[in-house]
């Protein structure tokens, strides 16, 4: 019987606990939000900005294009997960695919980007030698 009624007490004691704690802890969270948010959108930014020195410097070295955006990506992605697993308070149960979305579009956006201006530094290319072939020519020809 007194083992039943300590059970009881203890019970009651937990609930009034919840009952109290429950608002100081839910407005503490929203406390630390936009510091998390910080936190995630300084690791974003961090890793953007190495993925673009990491993937431009592998060009440069005469790494594949594919092959070097491919590598890079992933490294930068692994690095960016564990990154954000040191921010994450496991009892908020927070949420980093928003901040993980963007940077991944980021990191696309820039491949487009490079993409597109290696592309038009080749098509130039192509179309100088052309130019150069059919002054070749015509010289020639004379």
């Amino acid at each position: 019987m007194l083992l039943k009624l300590y059970a009881d007490v203890s019970m009651k004691i937990n609930e009034w606990r919840l009952i109290l704690c429950l608002p100081y802890y839910n407005i503490t969270l929203q406390l630390v939000n936009p510091a998390f948010q910080d936190v995630l959108g300084h690791i974003r930014w961090g890793i953007l900005e190495k993925f673009k020195a990491s993937f431009d410097k592998a060009l440069g070295i005469g790494e594949g294009f594919s092959s070097a955006s491919q590598d890079w990506f992933k490294a930068c992605m692994t690095q960016f997960d564990e990154e954000c697993a040191g921010a994450i308070i496991e009892q908020a149960n927070w949420d980093t695919s928003k901040v993980r979305d963007k940077l991944v579009r980021d990191i696309e956006a820039h491949i487009s980007s490079v993409r597109t201006s290696k592309l038009s530094e080749l098509t130039s290319l192509y179309e100088v030698t052309e130019r150069i072939k059919k002054a070749c020519e015509i010289e020639l020809s004379y």
